[in-house]
């Protein structure tokens, strides 16, 4: 079974006249169960936060090493959380072109982002997705996957460091 529900959010860049769309999903694959209801395995991170404010809202001078923290999500019991960091960058035309700068894989509920990823006099977003991925060895093997899979992404509002 696969199934996804996907909800847009457009980011704009400095100086764009046009956002960009940032995906967050909640995907589960796995096998159908035999009888009852379909729910996702996994559910976004809750609360998510930048340096202890709310990261749902825009936020300007986080330093160049800020915390992004969340609480568990409400459903399911994640393996590890990988954040996508992306700069928003002023691409022709006045939109917006969204490059990922670092993709972080954790276990814990937070983490730093570390020195040299982000520049000042640029914006950024993250994605947080919680996974679950029974088996997973985050520490020593985070990119291998299995059949048994499951995503769900909250996106932050645009912040500078």
């Amino acid at each position: 079974m696969s199934v996804a529900i996907t909800l847009g959010r457009g980011p704009r860049a400095p100086g764009a006249s046009t956002p960009r769309d940032l995906v967050a999903s909640i995907l589960t694959e796995q096998p159908l169960p035999a009888a009852g209801p379909i729910s996702p395995a996994v559910t976004p991170v809750r609360a998510p936060r930048l340096n202890g404010a709310n990261a749902f809202v825009a936020a300007a001078g986080v330093g160049p090493t800020p915390v992004l923290s969340w609480e568990a999500p409400a459903q399911g019991e994640p393996t590890s959380y990988l954040v996508l960091l992306y700069r928003l960058d002023l691409a022709s035309g006045g939109t917006t072109r969204l490059r990922r700068v670092a993709s972080l894989h954790t276990t814990q509920p937070a983490i730093r982002i570390p020195w040299g990823v982000l520049e000042y006099g640029s914006t950024y977003t993250a994605r947080i997705s919680a996974l679950r991925v029974p088996g997973a060895q985050v520490e020593t093997a985070p990119f291998r996957s299995s059949y048994d899979y499951a995503r769900a992404d909250a996106v932050t509002a645009t912040f500078t460091p």
